[in-house]
């Protein structure tokens, strides 16, 4: 497996955990939802800078 396509299996998994916590965000309590916000916002922001390279 070359770089590449390592990352890009990575950026394939970032991305299905990304759909699962914002598929599961509703059923997160409340004093949970920042952090789990945050968590989102960190690995989209991941993938973004992974995508660009």
């Amino acid at each position: 497996m070359t770089p590449k396509e390592k990352t890009a299996a990575y950026i394939a998994r970032r991305q299905a955990v990304i759909e699962q916590l914002e598929q599961h965000l509703d059923k997160v309590p409340p004093a949970q939802r920042p952090v789990q916000q945050t968590v989102l916002r960190l690995l989209k922001k991941q993938v973004e800078i992974l995508s660009q390279q």
